[in-house]
């Protein structure tokens, strides 16, 4: 992905995007824009093989709860294609690969080193406390960082500095939106709601096992100061403009 694609960008572009595709389906798609299309023919079978129009027309006929939906589980997996689009441009050995199906269990995407799994990776996408519990629950021993509203609400959890206050506002600047829009209002606090990534990276064990290096796995997760095996908001990982 380019520089220009800042730590919080992934809310706005998934809403611009979304906006876009709405008011002009023909126009020329940025690379971004193009995953998070992607992200969205991926998110139902049906929806495979659509075209911009199709999309469109598709966003169209939602009625404001099903976009909420639909919006959560786009970012989610656009998530997941930026962070593979990244670490397959990255000039190392290991690229990342992931499951035609998009509730693959256990882990979104896999690391793969001339064709061997060398870690994987779970991406969350929530906006809930509760989903931080549930985290902690399955995976104790691997640390969370949250957004700064979620993180006040739970001891011993520290920020990653974004702030869903904050996002919503660049999404409302980019969008040049007003209260009162109807669409583009849906899309906005679907957008602003699922700012909280947290990603559980499985590659302790092939460091630790010697399958690949720890430099090649720190230009995966750039460096950000924490430990391989941390969970990190994603949105931290996706570029540093």
């Amino acid at each position: 992905m380019g520089d220009g694609m800042s730590r919080r960008s992934a809310a706005v572009v998934l809403a611009v995007t979304f906006q876009r595709l709405i008011d002009d389906p023909d126009r020329a798609w940025r690379e971004e824009e193009l995953l998070v299309l992607n992200a969205l023919r991926r998110s139902r079978g049906d929806l495979t093989e659509a075209s911009e129009a199709d999309l469109a027309s598709y966003l169209s006929g939602l009625e404001p709860d099903q976009l909420r939906g639909v919006v959560s589980n786009v970012k989610g997996i656009y998530h997941e294609l930026v962070f593979a689009a990244a670490e397959d441009t990255d000039g190392d050995a290991v690229l990342a690969q992931l499951p035609d199906a998009t509730n693959h269990p256990g882990s979104d995407v896999e690391f793969t080193v001339d064709g061997d799994i060398i870690g994987a990776v779970q991406l969350k996408a929530v906006a809930s406390p509760e989903y931080i519990y549930e985290h902690l629950s399955r995976y104790p021993g691997i640390d969370i960082l949250a957004t700064e509203e979620v993180a006040a609400m739970i001891p011993g959890i520290s920020s990653s500095g974004f702030s869903n206050a904050q996002l919503e506002a660049e999404v409302r600047d980019a969008l040049e939106l007003t209260p009162g829009d109807t669409v583009s209002e849906e899309i906005l606090e679907a957008a602003g709601a699922s700012v909280l990534v947290g990603a559980a990276f499985a590659a302790g064990n092939a460091l630790r096992a010697g399958r690949v290096e720890p430099r090649a796995l720190r230009v995966v997760m750039g460096d950000l100061g924490v430990g391989l095996t941390t969970a990190l908001a994603l949105d931290a990982l996706l570029g540093g403009a």
